[in-house]
């Protein structure tokens, strides 16, 4: 019988079992208690195995050396590595990797749900976890470790968003970002003046925000229509093509000494985006009688992606789509292709 006891804020719960003695501390008696039953039912089966002393590392010293030598080769490291900060600072990752049990993994889970985190920070986070564990079985010589997130039922996903522009917010976004400067209504120092022309942008190619970013004058073709991405989101490189209103507002930029096309941070895209949303917003409510309050409401810069997307398709063939998209499959492609009942209706004839 597993003994549970109270040491200071944390309940202890310690097994005896078969000449063995394991402990562990919990926040909750019931995260102890349900521990305490796994590892006995364990021990009874015979699937208990004692740990090496190669892997009595806890999990925050295991995530610290996953940051140093394999986030690094990551696109996404930046992210990364604030997933892994904010995981150090749970009592989580305090444990021994060889203590962790999936009812621990699960305990974690559930503490952020109810912390009101949402189903797709949580499977980021489980997975960045999964993959410490991995690389620790695979590459770190601890290959009695069992992964204990692979038992864990994983975060339901919501749907895939279907947001798209309604008629007439895009022209008053572009607004925003530039006409109401010109008009006075805002100072025009307030305005940032790359945004515009990657709103224009964004919607005329499907490009995602990184890729935008990314673009440097000498991959550019303005003669043949053509935009370079040298690396993208999946590792690979594709060609893009530009429409004259890509065009168009590419030619009208200035050159950057540093040859970037569009020299602002991702960080400076989103606040600057983000104000501009509320400035349309404000706008369009004052100068319209009958306003639709569903207009710029919930409407991310991702989402120019899906309004392209679903735009480029009445132009090209799905596995040309696809090219200029970069999905690998058709079947993330229809999850940014929203056409409207009545786009639809009109092609019956």
């Amino acid at each position: 019988m597993a003994a549970i006891r109270k040491r200071g804020s944390k309940w202890q719960a310690r097994v005896k079992r078969n000449g063995q003695t394991l402990d562990k501390s919990f926040l909750t008696k019931a995260d102890a208690q349900r521990w305490a039953r796994t590892i006995e039912a364990e021990i009874e089966r015979g699937a208990f195995r004692p740990y090496p002393k190669a892997t009595q590392i806890t999990l925050e010293a295991a995530l610290g050396r996953y940051g140093r030598e394999v986030t690094p080769q990551k696109r996404g490291a930046a992210i990364e590595q604030c997933r892994i900060r904010t995981l150090v600072k749970h009592p989580l990752a305090q444990e021994m990797l060889a203590s962790i049990r999936a009812a621990d993994i699960a305990a974690y889970r559930d503490e952020r749900k109810q912390a009101g985190k949402a189903a797709s920070t949580l499977a980021k986070e489980l997975g960045l976890i999964s993959a410490v564990f991995k690389i620790a079985i695979a590459e770190w010589g601890m290959e009695d470790l069992i992964n204990p997130v692979a038992g864990v039922k994983k975060p339901r996903q919501p749907n895939g968003r279907e947001r798209r522009l309604f008629p007439g917010e895009e022209e008053w976004l572009l607004r925003a970002f530039g006409e109401m400067a010109s008009a006075g209504e805002i100072p025009r120092a307030a305005i940032n003046p790359w945004i515009q022309p990657i709103v224009i942008v964004a919607v005329e190619t499907a490009m995602r925000r990184g890729e935008i970013l990314s673009l440097r004058w000498e991959n550019i073709d303005l003669a043949k229509r053509v935009a370079h991405l040298p690396i993208t989101k999946n590792g690979t490189s594709r060609d893009v093509p530009l429409s004259l209103r890509a065009v168009q507002t590419l030619q009208s930029l200035p050159r950057s000494i540093t040859g970037s096309v569009f020299p602002i941070s991702a960080n400076a895209l989103k606040l600057a985006f983000k104000r501009g949303l509320c400035r349309a917003q404000r706008w369009y409510a004052q100068h319209e009688r009958n306003a639709d309050p569903k207009m710029f409401a919930n409407l991310r810069f991702h989402d120019l992606r899906h309004e392209a997307t679903s735009r480029l398709a009445g132009v090209f063939e799905a596995h040309e789509l696809a090219k200029v998209t970069g999905h690998r499959d058709l079947k993330m492609l229809l999850s940014y292709y929203h056409p409207r009942a009545e786009e639809l209706a009109r092609k019956l004839g």
